[in-house]
């Protein structure tokens, strides 16, 4: 008995230590876990900075990247007409027709030398892949929308420029937006102190499909929109630096492009109201948001 009590006493302390290492190894699981969740979000907060200093006026990214090696004017004209040279290329008609063409003659190649059946399955597979593509897209955006980091467009200044800026504005709204999409960067954007009557709202609606975006529009102003303690301003006249980027904070821009006219105006705009203010580190992200 004395025996039998003995073995099991063993066999029990082995069994407890057995389930004492398996409840440490999921409890390490978890904060590996953890951790690595904690990193992943860092990374797109990170990612994120990069992207915002897109808005940072040019004449403030120029200053940051003139420290560096100096190009004579020679050189920067000629790199500026090899660039719109290209860019010229590739928006003519005849070159989107090529590209189509190509995309044609890939699916021909693709099919040549299936039989009926497989060419049958083949394209059903194709469509299949594109409509999943399509609702994962869809499924992005929207949770975007509805969870993504708040990114809010103050539109209170548009009365200061004129329809070349708001061109320009437009087209880089734009930009940023679809280059959320491509880096799979959910963004809730915001834009605030805007109607349709609004010749921005004009211009990303007909020129850029703004019906199809999945945003929020508020004719109100941001500090009556969101809670007041949770804005970040934005201005390159603020003192404190952007270290980090919470899901719970809201940044604005000011819908803004004439350094000019903008100076000061969304800095003092901000302190009127008692909000927080904060500039962008451009030496720190300005090389990532131009990779």
């Amino acid at each position: 008995m004395g025996s039998a009590e003995g073995g099991d006493q063993p066999g029990g302390e082995a069994a407890g230590n057995s389930s004492s290492g398996t409840a440490d190894g999921q409890a390490k699981n978890q904060t590996d876990d953890r951790v690595e969740n904690q990193t992943d979000h860092l990374d797109e907060a990170g990612t994120l900075l990069a992207c915002l200093a897109n808005a940072v006026d040019q004449e403030d990214v120029d200053k940051v990247n003139s420290r560096g090696e100096k190009k004579t004017k020679k050189e920067k004209k000629k790199e500026k007409r090899e660039y719109l040279k290209e860019k010229r290329k590739k928006n003519r008609p005849e070159e989107k027709k090529k590209r189509k063409e190509k995309k044609k003659n890939e699916l021909l190649k693709a099919l040549n030398g299936l039989n009926p059946s497989e060419r049958i399955q083949f394209l059903s597979e194709r469509r299949a892949l594109q409509e999943e593509r399509k609702k994962k897209r869809q499924q992005f955006l929207m949770k975007a929308y509805n969870e993504g980091y708040k990114i809010c467009y103050n539109c209170s200044f548009l009365n200061l420029m004129g329809e070349k800026e708001v061109s320009s504005l437009a087209k880089q709204v734009f930009l940023g937006y679809h280059y959320m999409i491509k880096e799979q960067l959910p963004v809730q954007f915001h834009f605030t102190s805007l109607t349709s009557g609004d010749e921005f709202h004009t211009q990303l609606r007909d020129k850029y499909a703004l019906g199809k975006w999945r945003v929020h529009i508020h004719s109100e102003d941001y500090w009556d929109v969101f809670p007041r303690d949770k804005i970040v301003v934005l201005s390159p006249d603020a003192e404190e630096e952007l270290t980090e980027v919470l899901d719970d904070e809201v940044y604005v821009i000011s819908a803004l492009v004439d350094r000019s006219v903008s100076k000061n105006l969304s800095f003092y705009q901000a302190s009127l109201h008692n909000l927080v203010t904060k500039k962008l580190p451009l030496e720190q992200h300005n090389t990532l948001a131009n990779k």
